[in-house]
Formats: structure tokens, C-alpha cells, sequence
């Protein structure tokens, strides 16, 4: 189809663009164009977290504070599957700052990748106790209910997810399977269309 062709064409243009300003330190417009790549219907999905991967170290290098630039870092090592990278990172910034929540959710997906459930699950206790309504960790502790079984608190942290993240359709979805899951289809078949009325 020549208008995929030239769809994907354009996007690894735009995306060498975005590269030549980070590189440049032209970086404003560099995170502008990742932006919209971004916001565009990227369907491949290695391309789309190379895209992704790039966004997070032009951030990186565009910011001045050292804790937010290796959090982006720690984003960027993760989109390149260098998770020993991404840990370090994460880690000097909890030990400076044992409030960084964010950090600490992103330290608790990792774990959870690793098949680290038990350090995963503290560390999103501890990223809940700091902050209770950070989506991705509510999202991060509910994949763990839903991991271990217990549909019942996995549905409870999807919709809590999903309050406080309203673009959040991975949460609905995944509230759709624990409703279900429990017996609750009419609650189920509720969550899914609101995920059909959001396509």
C-alpha cells in the first residue's frame, strides 16, 4: 500500500530530524517532533519505542535538573532493554531522594519484568504510601493482583488507575478481565465499551 509506504517513510524522516537537532542540542525542537511522531498511529511497535527510546534521551539532555534528566535516562535505557542501566539510574535517585515515588514505580515495573515479585510489590508499596494517586503505580499494583489472581483488588487499582488517568484504556481493559473474572459481566461488558467508545 503506497500510503503506508509513504507514512512510514515520512515518520523515519521526521524521526532522523528529531535526531540531528538532539545531537545539536537543538532540543525544544527535537522533543516537538517526537511529540507529534509520537501522537501519530504508530503501529510498529519496535519503531514506536525507538521513537520513544529518543524522546526520553533528548529530555534527558534538555533538562537541568540531574534527578529528572536520570529518570529520563532510566526511561531511555528501558526502551533499549539495558534494564542494569536503567536500575542504576533509578536508584542514585532514590537514594537521594527516598520520596521519589516516580523512580520508585519505574524501579517496581523493572522488578516486575524480572520476575522480581516480592522487591516489585515493595517497591510499589512504598511508591503508594509516598503518593496514593500516581496512575502508573495504582496501574503497577493491580498488575500485580492481577498476576498473583485476586481479581477483586486488581479491578479496584485498575478503576482507581483509571480515575485518576482517564486516557488510561490498558487499565479499562484490564478492569474488563478481572470483572469478568469475578462474575461481574455486566460491570465487564461496561468497561470494554467504554474502551470502544474512546477508538
Amino acid at each position: 500500500d503506497a500510503s503506508l509506504f509513504y507514512k512510514l517513510h515520512k515518520s523515519n524522516y521526521l524521526k532522523y530530524k528529531a535526531q540531528i537537532y538532539c545531537e545539536t542540542n537543538k532540543l525544544n525542537e527535537a522533543v516537538k517532533i517526537l511529540d507529534n511522531l509520537l501522537a501519530q498511529d504508530i503501529s510498529i511497535m519496535d519503531y514506536r519505542n525507538n521513537v520513544e527510546g529518543l524522546r526520553f534521551y533528548t529530555l534527558a539532555k534538555a533538562t537541568k535538573n540531574r534527578e529528572k534528566s536520570k529518570f529520563y535516562l532510566a526511561n531511555y535505557f528501558i526502551k533499549t532493554g539495558d534494564y542494569q542501566r536503567a536500575i542504576k539510574e533509578l536508584n542514585q535517585n532514590t537514594a537521594a531522594d527516598k520520596k521519589d515515588y516516580k523512580s520508585l514505580t519505574l524501579l517496581a515495573d523493572i522488578k516486575f519484568r524480572q520476575n522480581e515479585l516480592a522487591d516489585s510489590m515493595d517497591l510499589y508499596e512504598k511508591a503508594y504510601k509516598i503518593k496514593k494517586n500516581y496512575p502508573a503505580n495504582l496501574n503497577g499494583i493491580a498488575n500485580m493482583y492481577m498476576f498473583k489472581k485476586d481479581y477483586k483488588n486488581a479491578l479496584d487499582f485498575y478503576i482507581k488507575a483509571y480515575k485518576k488517568d482517564k486516557t488510561n484504556t490498558e487499565a479499562l481493559i484490564n478492569a474488563s478481565m478481572c470483572a469478568k473474572m469475578i462474575g461481574a459481566t455486566d460491570k465487564s461488558v461496561d468497561y470494554a465499551n467504554k474502551v470502544f467508545a474512546k477508538e
